[in-house]
């Protein structure tokens, strides 16, 4: 399921979300965060840059990353 929120009433939203996170002390779901997030157009993950220049290897394999990711989101109410 796909959901369309034009981006004027989702920074609206987020804006708002801002401001009672900063009254209340607790973090919302939509927050300018996720506004700047989710207002790209794409994105590309991809670790190879950094290996080859700096030598990094991931702790993970991306299928196993994503899932601890969902996990702790989870366990944190974010999902």
């Amino acid at each position: 399921m796909s959901l369309y929120i034009p981006m004027p009433i989702f920074w609206g939203v987020s804006v708002f979300a801002h401001v009672l996170q900063q009254i209340l002390g607790k973090t919302f779901w939509i927050n300018l965060t996720r506004f700047k997030i989710y207002r790209q157009k794409s994105w590309l993950c991809n670790s190879q840059k950094i290996s080859t220049e700096l030598g990094y290897q991931p702790s993970y394999p991306l299928q196993k990353g994503l899932s601890i990711t969902a996990k702790w989101y989870k366990e944190k109410k974010w999902l």
